[in-house]
């Protein structure tokens, strides 16, 4: 029996799918104060958790791993590296 997978957007109605491809930018996934933001990596992670579990395949496109790396990587070494 597959779980059941609460979407994001209750008030769209999608219709059956197997596979999702998800572009997933530095926006969604930044803090305010940069770096990466727990609250929406959680909730991506719940989502592709539970679809995983109900044999969907959801393939991740995203350019959010730069700002997540921002916190780490000191400004210094960004402005030698350009």
């Amino acid at each position: 029996m597959s779980p059941t997978v609460h979407s994001p957007f209750p008030e769209q109605t999608l219709p059956p799918w197997k596979r999702a491809v998800l572009k997933v930018g530095s926006s969604l996934l930044a803090a305010d104060g940069g770096g990466l933001s727990p609250r929406h990596a959680l909730g991506l992670a719940q989502f592709v958790s539970a679809n995983l579990l109900a044999g969907r395949e959801v393939v991740i496109v995203s350019s959010g791993a730069v700002a997540a790396g921002r916190a780490i990587v000191p400004r210094a070494l960004e402005a030698g590296a350009a």
